[in-house]
């Protein structure tokens, strides 16, 4: 992609760039993988940052991938909205989070660990979580 940027909106008055980008899925089994391109049109806009986080990383082996799944074998075994990181540590953190209550009791199924502890999610907290752990000037 050439031009990211064409496809977003800028504020006039933050400057801060808003906007959706439609990609296509991976191809084969979807756990964890990031839609065809949408990476590297990211890095096109911002750059490649040298730290990254995946909260939700799944079977994505970008930067240190965080997941309470331990099946997907994360770098670190957690929840997303308590994530074990010290505040203001990357340069960019890469989340999607389960859309609905259905995707986490799919994955308590999977894990007897995480069917004992009966977790709730909430989108908010995790993206709170995320943005503690963004370093200032950082991507979420």
């Amino acid at each position: 992609m050439r031009d990211p940027k064409k496809y977003l909106y800028r504020n006039p008055i933050s400057g801060v760039y808003t906007g959706f980008w439609a990609c296509m899925r991976p191809h084969g089994k979807y756990i964890g993988l990031w839609p065809g391109g949408l990476l590297e049109r990211i890095w096109a806009l911002i750059g490649k940052p040298k730290t990254i986080l995946q909260p939700f990383a799944g079977l994505s082996k970008i930067g240190i991938g965080c997941d309470w799944n331990r099946n997907v074998r994360p770098d670190i075994v957690a929840d997303a909205q308590h994530l074990p990181v010290r505040d203001d540590s990357f340069d960019c953190v890469l989340e999607d989070p389960p859309y609905d209550e259905s995707y986490v009791a799919h994955y308590s199924d999977l894990d007897q660990r995480i069917a004992r502890t009966k977790p709730s999610f909430s989108f908010y907290k995790a993206m709170n979580e995320g943005a503690r752990v963004t370093r200032p000037g950082g991507f979420l």
